[in-house]
């Protein structure tokens, strides 16, 4: 009678020890959140620079979302999160990660640059606008620039000519670069 297994002997082979698997899926919709905040500030200081509409950038943002869509559930089963921690990731995080660094790659890698000069015939400089106002020869055509920083050089305190250097960066937008008033 060697053969017979006893009903307990069963119950202690097939019982394994119980691992608890960690949950990241708290910890990478943190993370996301934390980079759409932080994508968001750097995307806006950088699109000040870029020629780039809100339809354009929308367009962008909604690509991106599809491409965050589209990672494969295997990668994402490996990371142990849930279906919808998936799509607030892929909502939030990701496209703005890929936004940001779409604006930062197009203001830093330049394929081609030139120049435009403006005649001014009015200028005012505003501190605590912290702006300043350019009234070109042509009536009609207002330069505005909202930010102090922009202006690198300042040859006379009453400048005549606005050069503004554009470039064009590798994704095809335009962005300024550098503005000297002359």
């Amino acid at each position: 009678m060697s053969n017979i297994i006893k009903k307990s002997d069963i119950k202690t082979q097939n019982r394994q020890e119980y691992k608890p698997e960690k949950d990241f899926g708290f910890t990478f919709v943190a993370i996301s959140i934390i980079i759409f905040i932080a994508g968001l500030m750097v995307s806006l200081y950088f699109s000040i620079f870029t020629y780039i509409t809100l339809g354009q950038v929308i367009q962008l943002y909604v690509a991106f979302i599809i491409i965050g869509l589209l990672i494969p559930k295997k990668i994402i089963h490996k990371i142990k999160i849930i279906h919808y921690e998936r799509i607030i990731i892929a909502f939030t995080g990701f496209p703005m990660l890929l936004l940001t660094l779409f604006f930062v790659l197009n203001y830093y890698i330049i394929i081609d640059e030139y120049k435009r000069e403006y005649q001014i015939s009015h200028f005012h400089y505003s501190v605590s606008r912290s702006g300043a106002y350019f009234k070109i020869k042509n009536p009609d055509e207002y330069l505005w620039f909202d930010a102090p920083f922009k202006i690198d050089e300042v040859h006379s305190a009453n400048p005549t000519k606005a050069v503004l250097t554009i470039g064009k960066g590798i994704f095809g937008f335009e962005v300024e670069k550098k503005l000297v008033l002359e």
